[in-house]
């Protein structure tokens, strides 16, 4: 059982993790620099035969991303440990118990059954999924992450190389009608919310199917909430949550969704 720390500490420990994380990014850049510079040097044939300097340079790029990804990692987990119970709770009081539903509640299959042929992926990853309810209509969010995998030859050597497809949120809604595509005036509206216009729409009879490229992340806590403040933590996880409010409000405006207006008021 992991120990309940103050907030105090909690904020201390926070800090120290995003200063670290600073300063692998940092590593990154000065490496990602050496590395360019190094190529541009070899173009003009400056050391084209000395490869100390890019071995170097990218030991520091791989070591600035390590240093990055583990802070990052122990951010969170540190997080979830100190806060989760709490952050669930905020979760729960906004859109219900998560409440998994067939059909609805997004999974890798249901992904596969609506995204669109010819953007092709085979590593999916889904996270914070919740199925909820939201002016008593039934939704499900997730933060979803498609990779692309395919293989190269280098020296007559094969290795899996990665592209991401999408990374943002995904949303099902169960809707009441299924019109051909959502009117312009609700794209539009979509598209203010959203801050971005949706990447995929998939409507079929009592579904309806969004993709969003966005950096919010639902239902966590910003990457750039500043930990010297605990409170930040939970406004900046409270506007995650407004975040898919504002965009579900937008859908349950729309008449071709919802004829008979249901929803009504939270």
């Amino acid at each position: 059982m992991n120990e309940k720390l103050s907030e105090e500490l909690l904020s201390q420990k926070l800090m120290k993790l995003q200063r670290n994380s600073r300063r692998g990014l940092l590593l990154f850049l000065l490496g990602f620099i050496g590395v360019v510079c190094t190529l541009i040097g070899w173009l003009f044939g400056q050391g084209e035969g000395n490869k100390l300097p890019i071995l170097l340079f990218t030991a520091v790029l791989l070591a600035g991303i390590a240093t990055t990804l583990l802070c990052d990692k122990k951010r969170n987990a540190l997080i979830q440990s100190q806060l989760g119970d709490e952050l669930r709770a905020i979760t729960e009081g906004a859109f219900g118990p998560d409440s998994p539903r067939s059909g609805l509640t997004l999974d890798e299959s249901l992904l596969r059954q609506v995204w669109p042929q010819g953007q092709n992926w085979e590593r999916c990853r889904l996270e914070q999924t919740h199925t909820g309810h939201w002016q008593n209509v039934r939704f499900s969010a997730a933060n979803g992450t498609l990779e692309h995998v395919y293989q190269v030859e280098r020296d007559q050597v094969h290795s899996d190389e990665t592209e991401e497809v999408f990374s943002g949120l995904c949303l099902t809604l169960q809707i009441e009608n299924a019109p051909a595509a959502l009117s312009q005036a609700t794209e539009e509206a979509l598209t203010r919310a959203a801050g971005t216009p949706p990447e995929v729409v998939h409507l079929e009879p009592g579904r309806l199917f969004l993709a969003i490229h966005t950096p919010v992340r639902f239902a966590q806590v910003p990457f750039d909430a500043d930990p010297s403040d605990i409170d930040n933590l939970r406004r900046g996880f409270q506007r995650s949550l407004e975040y898919v409010q504002g965009i579900l409000n937008v859908l349950l405006q729309d008449r071709d969704l919802f004829p008979a207006g249901k929803g009504g008021t939270s």
